[in-house]
Parts: structure tokens; sequence; C-alpha cells
């Protein structure tokens, strides 16, 4: 028997999908020279992205593969997102200990690299239980 996907599923999907690919999409016209940036720009952009942690890539990873399993139906959403959470959990422990208090991102970030996770897990627990995910 074929399960209708609830409106959530859908839209969790498109949202990290849909936004995934605009990122790539970016990265080639930035790096491919269709897109313009001035010299200090670049400089940033250069910056920011050689200096990505393996750690956040896991993570990232993570919560695709969570959506992608969320997508399918299955329960594994609900343990891919915990660990989301538990990733972005660390890695903000991590840098408070390592470079102090106020080093943590400004409060919009952290409410998205916990508070969805969190929303995520708690979502994805409730359709485990509707036996939505099997």
């Amino acid at each position: 028997m074929h399960k209708a996907r609830p409106g959530w599923v859908w839209a969790i999907a498109v949202w990290h999908f849909g936004g995934t690919a605009l990122l790539f999409l970016f990265l080639i016209l930035v790096y491919s020279g269709a897109v313009h940036m001035t010299a200090l720009h670049r400089a940033k952009w250069d910056g920011a992205v050689s200096h990505t942690h393996i750690a956040n890539l896991i993570v990232a990873f993570l919560l695709l593969t969570g959506t992608w399993l969320l997508f399918q139906l299955r329960k594994s959403a609900f343990y891919a997102y915990c660990a989301v959470l538990a990733g972005n959990c660390l890695i903000c422990a991590w840098i408070a200990l390592a470079k102090g208090m106020a080093a943590l991102p400004r409060t919009p970030v952290l409410v998205l690299s916990l508070g969805l996770p969190l929303i995520f897990c708690i979502y994805s627990k409730h359709l485990v239980k509707k036996k939505i995910l099997v």
C-alpha cells in the first residue's frame, strides 16, 4: 500500500533540496566567473569557503540524508535528524570551549542550527508514532 506524503514532508524536501540546488548553482556561477565579485567580496567568499570545517560538512550531509529518508517515509529519518541536532550541539560546544562564548553565532543562526533540527526530530517522531514513517 502506498502512503501519501504529508504536506510538511513535501515542504521540508523542497526547502532542503531546492536550497542545496541553488547553493550549488551559485557556487558554479561564482567559480566559473559568471557572477562578478569585487576583489574584497571575492576574498571574503574564498575565506569563508576555505574555512569550512569537516564537522559542518558532515552535519549538512546528515541533514540532506535525513530529508531524503523523510521523503522516502523511512523511520531512520528521525535518527538522522537527531544526529544533526547532536552534531550542531557539539559544534556549538566546541566553538564555545575553543574560542569563547563571544565566538558563537548570533541568535538567529543558533535558532536555525539548533531549533530546526529539533523541530524535525519532533515532527519525524510524530510521523513514526502515526506509522507514516516505517
